[in-house]
């Protein structure tokens, strides 16, 4: 099960909050972790983590949100720059990636409890050069084929690609990207254009 998108605080330039931003203010989280106010240290906690895990810190992920929400609440004088909160002194900030049948689920969390959760379609290994693919890879156009007759109007990149061209995994990464951006729990929809487009590309890279 998907958990909910982190709820990014108010940006800079606006009034600074009255009040400490807690955990439960941009996670969907309990318990004693939910109260508690988001510190400096916590972010930096994450963001090594995500660096350790994903090779990267993840642009508007939790580790973001966790620095905005916690530089907000320093300047207004709630937390100080070198506090840390005592669920992540205590149990740390942990990323974990795990490769499922065709997804790929990545788990973040605070505290010993998950803060945010992304589910996506398994990566697609790279041509060698990229986008060397033969006159029979399957192209976009194929892919969309098989979930026109059920898909609904819903956000994504179909129209961003050329229909025409060989689905490579740069293809396959640029819609799930697309197709995840504005949705609340984070995951591709299942037999939708991003799996279709994935899998097109996966099937292309396993062309002998």
């Amino acid at each position: 099960m998907s958990q909910g998108q982190p709820r990014r605080p108010q940006a800079q330039g606006e009034a600074l909050p009255d009040q400490p931003i807690r955990y439960g203010d941009v996670f969907d989280v309990s318990g004693e972790l939910a109260g508690r106010p988001v510190a400096p240290r916590d972010a930096a906690l994450l963001q090594s983590a995500e660096q350790a895990v994903l090779g990267r810190t993840q642009k508007s992920g939790p580790a973001a949100v966790l620095e905005s929400a916690a530089a907000l609440s320093a300047r207004a004088g709630h937390v100080g720059k070198g506090q840390i909160t005592g669920p992540a002194a205590d149990a740390g900030a942990t990323v974990t990636e795990a490769e499922l049948p065709g997804r790929r689920v990545v788990s973040e969390s605070v505290g010993g409890q998950v803060v945010a959760r992304l589910v996506t379609p398994a990566p697609v290994v790279l041509a060698d050069p990229p986008g060397a693919l033969d006159q029979d890879a399957v192209t976009i156009d194929r892919a969309l084929e098989a979930v026109a007759a059920t898909a609904e109007d819903k956000p994504d990149a179909r129209e961003k690609l050329p229909a025409d061209k060989g689905a490579t995994a740069v293809d396959a990464e640029r819609v799930v990207s697309a197709e995840i951006r504005n949705k609340p729990d984070m995951a591709t929809t299942r037999s939708g254009v991003a799996e279709a487009v994935t899998a097109a590309a996966r099937l292309n890279q396993e062309r002998p």
